[in-house]
């Protein structure tokens, strides 16, 4: 079993608790095209992005900032209704690998394209990412798990 897990240390004097509960999970992600390994995004074959991440349970499908997946000159294959909590909008889908630092890849097929420049973060990690995973978010404590 891989396990990954982390807290919000960072801020002097601001207890974990609060900096998780106004933060939220965050992470490395690496994001490039789809079936790629580490393997040969450290040889330099394939672009990579380095992203910051928000584990996202109330996202279905993982999302990244549309800059993030142009840039890597990915192209889209569908477009999809997508319902926020600012209405319903259509959104591109691209398929993308995602991969934690030192984990195994995650190949998803349908990432979602949105805006995310306002929020400090490049990618929502989704449910899609999460299904065959275990998630533990520990409030109390200020930190979190995921495991696979």
């Amino acid at each position: 079993m891989v396990v990954i897990g982390g807290d919000s240390l960072g801020e002097r004097g601001v207890p974990p608790a609060s900096l998780l509960q106004s933060m939220g999970p965050l992470l490395e992600v690496l994001v490039t095209q789809l079936g790629v390994r580490g393997d040969q995004q450290d040889l330099g074959k394939v672009p990579l992005q380095r992203c910051v991440g928000l584990i996202d349970t109330g996202a279905s499908h993982t999302c990244v900032d549309e800059r993030v997946l142009r840039g890597l000159g990915l192209q889209p294959v569908d477009k999809v209704a997508s319902h926020t909590p600012h209405g319903v909008g259509e959104r591109l889908v691209y398929p993308c690998t995602l991969q934690i630092p030192g984990r195994p890849a995650v190949d998803l097929a349908r990432c979602l394209a949105v805006d995310l420049d306002s929020q400090g973060i490049e990618v929502l990690i989704g449910r899609d990412f999460l299904q065959q995973k275990v998630l533990i978010y520990d409030g109390t404590r200020g930190n979190w798990t995921v495991a696979w």
